[in-house]
């Protein structure tokens, strides 16, 4: 009977510390990025990274998954298929969040603002461009170069949103508060590692 007891509170034990698991740390989600972006870069044409899109779907890697259709997703916009980029952007958003992935959360949503602000839909490009700029204020290395160029990217699209609808007011301060930021971004980024690998 005591093993049995003791089997069970082993059981429950093991449960707990595996549902307790924690996401990946932002500087491996990082490397992780950059190696699918590696990858996506590597593709030559829309064929190609359509059938990357789609291996990875089905192999289960989210991270190649979500920066392939980042990309794929930036490459409808280029050509106005608005509707195609958000689907794209959309499931990008999704496998951003069951990766933990910040960064590319806020990327996501900055990228669905995008397309919303050039199809002319300015209340739903606003919304998505104030939730990644929210987010990434969250972020704990909001001194990453990356979270940075992300935070003027929300700044300078909720700038030219508010410049659209004829709020200079609002406009001017986010352009602003935008050049600050990669002003800093690239003062930081003069500087000399001291992170230690």
């Amino acid at each position: 009977m005591r093993s049995a007891a003791f089997l069970v509170t082993c059981a429950i034990i093991l449960t707990l510390i595996m549902s307790c698991h924690s996401s990946p740390s932002p500087r491996v989600l990082a490397m992780k990025r950059d190696a699918a972006d590696s990858v996506v870069n590597g593709m030559k044409d829309k064929e190609q990274l359509d059938s990357l899109v789609k291996e990875a779907e089905k192999s289960g890697d989210y991270m190649l998954e979500m920066r392939s259709l980042q990309k794929r997703g930036r490459l409808w916009r280029d050509e106005n298929r608005f509707m195609k980029a958000i689907a794209c952007h959309n499931r990008e958003l999704e496998l951003a969040r069951k990766l933990g992935d910040t960064i590319a959360t806020v990327q996501a949503l900055n990228n669905i603002g995008t397309n919303f602000r050039r199809m002319g839909v300015l209340d739903e490009a606003v919304d998505y461009h104030y939730r990644a700029l929210h987010l990434g204020d969250l972020f704990s290395r909001r001194n990453d170069k990356t979270a940075m160029k992300n935070r003027v990217v929300s700044l300078n699209g909720i700038g030219n949103i508010s410049l659209t609808l004829g709020d200079t007011e609002t406009a001017d301060s986010m352009f602003r508060a935008a050049l600050k930021e990669r002003r800093h971004s690239e003062a930081t980024s003069d500087r000399p590692s001291t992170t230690q690998i």
